[in-house]
């Protein structure tokens, strides 16, 4: 659904249902300060400020270049069930744009703190204080049995080291794993704005066939009275 145009009324219902609508041939029901239509900006103001002279809820309209208003209490009520279904369903996909944006803060926020995942590392300096002395006596000489050893410490560390890097993608495989599910979530909205889309698509050719008959209906009864 379009964007409202700027200034327009508190509820205004901004519908171009109309996939073949031409300049020229706009309808608008107004109702309080609810306005459903197929039209551009123009259209809207000049429905809109017919207010100043008509009480009460109509329909405004423009055929072969001429302006057209139905009061007639009936004809708009019917007018405004055409377009309930489209408004119902508008409500849904109002209410799933909520969820996904919801489900995108969530996304965000794991993505923090994915980032900020930390590990406690235990003070080494100890065994590396060790190690550098046993470099030292290693460089003016030492043998076999010693270099293992050296070799065998630089082993231990390296595997604590290791067990805390583990540690650490552990947590971030969980988050991902949450990452996922969310995402999971994201594509089921995504098909179902899809569907909603689709039926949306299908309730305006069908709405827009009908109001064009209700038009004609009005023009031929006399319910539709030029300006």
């Amino acid at each position: 659904m379009p964007k409202p145009p700027s200034g327009a009324p508190k509820a205004f219902h901004w519908a171009n249902y109309s996939d073949d609508y031409e300049d020229g041939e706009a309808y608008a029901i107004v109702s309080g300060d609810s306005i459903s239509m197929s039209g551009g900006p123009a259209d809207m103001r000049h429905a809109k400020s017919l207010q100043k002279k008509i009480t009460g809820d109509y329909i405004w309209f423009r055929h072969e270049g001429k302006g057209y208003v139905i009061r007639d209490a009936a004809m708009v009520r019917r007018a405004k069930e055409l377009f309930a279904p489209q408004e119902a369903l508008g409500r849904q996909q109002e209410e799933l744009g909520k969820k996904q944006e919801e489900l995108g803060r969530q996304q965000d926020a794991l993505g923090k703190k994915m980032e900020e995942v930390r590990v406690k590392i235990p003070d080494m300096s100890a065994e590396l204080k060790s190690l550098e002395q046993q470099l030292a006596k290693l460089r003016e000489g030492g043998t076999m049995q010693e270099l293992g050893e050296v070799q065998s410490a630089l082993g231990e560390l390296q595997s604590r080291l290791g067990q805390l890097q583990g540690q650490a993608g552990a947590e971030q495989g969980k988050l991902g794993a949450m990452q996922g599910e969310l995402g999971r979530q994201q594509g089921e909205l995504g098909a179902q704005q899809g569907r909603l889309g689709s039926e949306q698509g299908r309730l305006a050719r069908e709405s827009t066939r009908k109001m064009r008959a209700l038009l004609d209906e009005a023009l031929k009864n006399g319910s539709a009275q030029p300006e």
